[in-house]
């Protein structure tokens, strides 16, 4: 019996074994970290200071030895963040640290600055955190809301995400090739259409895609002639149908209101 319930749920049996994405694991793109850092030296002065990013797996913040020179700029584990904020300014160390947005103002810590910008990041694990920015370089600013901030952090990864991006080929297939997602078009648009088996062969490709790697997704169907032109009709009529406009008309009243209208201009 355990047997079978095992394997009637395996997907939640796997999932148990999968690592969670956590904000506690949420380690940030170079490219966004690269453009928060370069803000953060646009509005205050980080000549001779030594950037330290001491948040990583194993990692004691609290075991570093800070230099004077020293500015913490890293993503935290954000569990922890209020014990981390304490300790800093307790130490007199400075920071610009990653903190969740909607609870930036939640740690119970005098002596910080929340930079909110409403930023969603995709970070490395997958995570998608919406983050603001927690720090003690602006002692004068007890809330800061960034839009230029955000603005930066939104265009980078805009940036990468179109430099990754895979623009897939489109095929067109001759009319004696039908496939699934032809089918599905007809069937969207209210087509009722029907292959004979005695008029199709199933294929998973043409010659002319072998010779160089490629395939029909999903395979398809070699049809007949006669079967190609009344597939063609039937996208004709579906094309027809999508493109369907519906016109409400007049009826007499609204009329004689529009003579009216006339007259009186």
């Amino acid at each position: 019996m355990a047997s079978k319930a095992l394997f009637e749920d395996y997907d939640g049996f796997v999932e148990k074994f999968k690592s969670k994405k956590t904000t506690d694991d949420c380690y940030t793109p170079p490219y966004v970290y690269d453009e928060v850092l370069a803000w953060l030296g646009e509005n205050y002065n980080l000549t001779g200071c030594n950037i330290v990013r001491p948040f990583y797996p194993g990692g004691d913040f609290e075991a570093v030895e800070y230099g004077p020179n020293d500015v913490v700029v890293d993503n935290p584990p954000f569990s922890i963040l209020a014990r981390i904020l304490r300790f800093y300014n307790e130490h007199g160390i400075r920071y610009f640290l990653f903190a969740p947005y909607l609870t930036c103002l939640a740690p119970k810590v005098e002596g910080y600055t929340a930079i909110v910008c409403n930023s969603n990041i995709i970070y490395e694990n997958g995570a998608n955190v919406n983050t603001a920015f927690v720090s003690n370089l602006f002692p004068d600013i007890a809330l800061w809301a960034c839009p230029e901030l955000s603005e930066r952090i939104e265009r980078v990864q805009k940036k990468a995400k179109e430099a990754t991006k895979v623009v897939l080929a489109k095929y067109d297939y001759p009319k004696n090739v039908i496939t699934a997602t032809m089918a599905g078009y007809l069937a969207k648009n209210g087509v009722d259409f029907k292959v004979p088996r005695a008029s199709c062969v199933k294929i998973s490709h043409l010659a002319s895609q072998k010779a160089v790697g490629k395939a029909i997704y999903g395979s398809g169907l070699l049809v007949s002639d006669a079967v190609a032109k009344a597939e063609a009709e039937a996208e004709a009529e579906a094309e027809a149908k999508a493109e369907r406009t519906i016109i409400w008309e007049l009826n007499d009243a609204e009329r004689l209101a529009i003579e009216r209208l006339n007259r009186s201009e």
